[in-house]
């Protein structure tokens, strides 16, 4: 476990609202007074929640709250570090709103990029048309691209939910039902299983002599009145 650095950054300070200043005729504001000595609350949730305790100082002692700095830098924060693996807190004087402050190393609010490069290795992806793909493990993991002329297709029973899978888009490659037949046409297409092939009909292609059924990527899409 380690801990991480916040405060004394260009927008770690602390503001009050002073006196009155006329902006521009009928438009007022507050001057901005930078306030020292103001002891600060680190917290675990915007609201409610727990306050954070274990703090260290720039010098590493012992601290349970932030307070701003005097002169010559009034107002800032200083550097302190957050307790074991917290990368983002929220921040409040006295009982004040709560503002979420952010670690050096929180990357964006997100991860660290240790954190990061501990799940994605930049060797995985080395392979032309590689994608990055979650698991049901919650694990990252590389996907290779898949043979050409196949396209991606959802699949909840793949690990990944995805798989590489014929397209069967061309109508080129699709079979009706004909009742006056009995049978999909065109009869030539009903082996043909090198590419993926459309059934247009209320039967089931699987229980059809002569046709071999590929899950992989045909596609039985039913009729008015029938099902898929």
């Amino acid at each position: 476990m380690a801990r991480s650095w916040f405060g004394g950054r260009v927008p770690d300070f602390v503001i009050a609202a002073g006196t009155d200043f006329e902006i521009a005729p009928g438009v007022v504001g507050k001057v901005a007074v930078l306030v020292g000595g103001v002891e600060h609350k680190l917290w675990n949730e915007k609201e409610g929640g727990t306050q954070y305790t274990d703090l260290l100082n720039e010098e590493g002692a012992a601290i349970s709250t932030v307070t701003s700095l005097p002169m010559p830098a009034i107002g800032s924060l200083p550097r302190f570090q957050g307790p074991d693996d917290v990368k983002r807190m929220y921040i409040s004087a006295a009982d004040g709103p709560r503002f979420l402050i952010l670690a050096d190393d929180a990357g964006g609010g997100s991860v660290s990029q240790e954190q990061l490069d501990a799940l994605v290795a930049n060797d995985d992806y080395t392979e032309q048309g590689a994608i990055l793909v979650a698991t049901d493990t919650g694990q990252p993991t590389a996907l290779e691209v898949g043979p050409a002329g196949t396209v991606l297709t959802a699949d909840p029973s793949e690990p990944t939910g995805v798989r590489w899978a014929s397209a069967a888009a061309s109508s080129g490659n699709m079979l009706v039902w004909r009742e006056d037949l009995d049978d999909y046409w065109p009869p030539e297409l009903k082996a043909k299983t090198d590419v993926g092939r459309i059934f247009a009909g209320a039967v089931n292609p699987e229980t059809v002599d002569g046709v071999e059924f590929n899950h992989d990527w045909d596609l039985w899409v039913g009729a008015p009145g029938g099902g898929a």
